[in-house]
């Protein structure tokens, strides 16, 4: 597969999931439980066609979720992406100029473009990748993952806990199936739609499992409360207005040469900082809007603040000036 060809795929995903993003999986699967409740509600008959559907559907959400957990880990940054060297030498993947080019100009991130090379067309493959970024084995983690006020009920953590070896014989079960119905003819292949379910279920609780494993890998200190997540947010935004505030004074010192040559300078500088500063409100202000929650409407308003203070600090360490 040629560098341009794997970003002209990269780029056609993009856009394809432009409107979905990462909800498109679970209205897959609420696309699947309206289907099985139809049938099993209104009696329809000739389903063999239906349930030859959720194998394919089920694994495509399998797949869509890995390739999302990989991107995220790694675009997080530590300690995820100082584990992409590791991955990269499984993968082999040359960077070509043209893919280094779109993540200078940001409309490509590392984590993407490895997420969509890296292999998962088997749980092995899902279980070598992810235990790679996370530096210990991925399925012997998870299966015993557990934690209070998570996704996922505690009744259906110790379920899953439980019965984790049948989730992960029915994952794989599951990928079977799919590569008979979407490659094969197979006329004598025996649809079994009771296994067709069950491989479906414990599919699914897979993927809310590991969606809860995913955010605990990122945040282990998620707060319990939104009282506590509004006290860390906060405490966040001025950590990030102290660090810029500091690396400005160091670059632009209130006696500094540029200051005494051109005193214009000073004024052209505390301009700009402050345009920047409004801009930095109105931004977070429209992050703000889209939530109805007055914590959950500050909250997202102070993750918008911190990142776009932290976006102004890394342009200031590479470019070391304020345009």
């Amino acid at each position: 597969m040629s560098k341009s060809s794997i970003l002209g795929q990269i780029k056609e995903l993009q856009e394809r999931n432009a409107l979905g993003k990462n909800l498109g999986m679970f209205t897959r699967f609420d696309d699947i439980e309206r289907i099985l409740n139809e049938i099993e509600y209104k009696k329809i008959e000739n389903t063999e066609a239906v349930y030859q559907y959720i194998p394919l559907a089920t694994v495509a959400c399998t797949e869509g979720f890995f390739r999302f957990a990989v991107k995220t880990l790694i675009d997080h940054g530590t300690p995820f992406i100082e584990k992409v060297s590791d991955l990269e030498k499984r993968l082999q993947l040359k960077i070509s100029l043209d893919i280094v080019a779109e993540i200078q100009a940001k409309s490509l991130t590392i984590g993407e473009l490895v997420a969509h090379v890296v292999p998962c067309n088997k749980l092995e493959d899902i279980d070598s990748a992810i235990s790679i970024l996370l530096g210990k084995g991925f399925l012997e983690t998870i299966k015993t993952h557990s934690r209070p006020n998570g996704l996922v009920q505690e009744d259906k953590q110790k379920e899953f806990n439980k019965g984790y070896a049948e989730v992960f014989n029915d994952i794989k079960r599951l990928f079977e199936i799919r590569h008979i119905l979407a490659h094969e003819i197979a006329p004598g292949y025996h649809l079994d739609k009771t296994e067709i379910i069950r491989c479906y279920n414990n599919t699914k609780s897979f993927i809310i499992q590991f969606t809860d494993f995913l955010l605990y890998s990122i945040d282990p200190d998620q707060p319990v409360t939104a009282a506590d997540g509004l006290a860390r947010e906060q405490k966040r935004a001025d950590h990030a207005d102290e660090e810029l505030e500091n690396l400005l004074s160091k670059r632009y010192p209130i006696n500094g040469f540029l200051t005494i040559v051109q005193p214009e300078f000073s004024e052209t500088k505390e301009a700009t900082i402050e345009a920047w500063k409004n801009y930095r409100d109105t931004r977070a202000r429209h992050a703000a809007a889209t939530q109805s929650d007055p914590t959950a409407s500050r909250i997202s308003y102070l993750q918008n603040y911190v990142a776009t203070t932290k976006a102004m600090i890394n342009d200031l360490n590479i470019k070391e000036v304020l345009y």
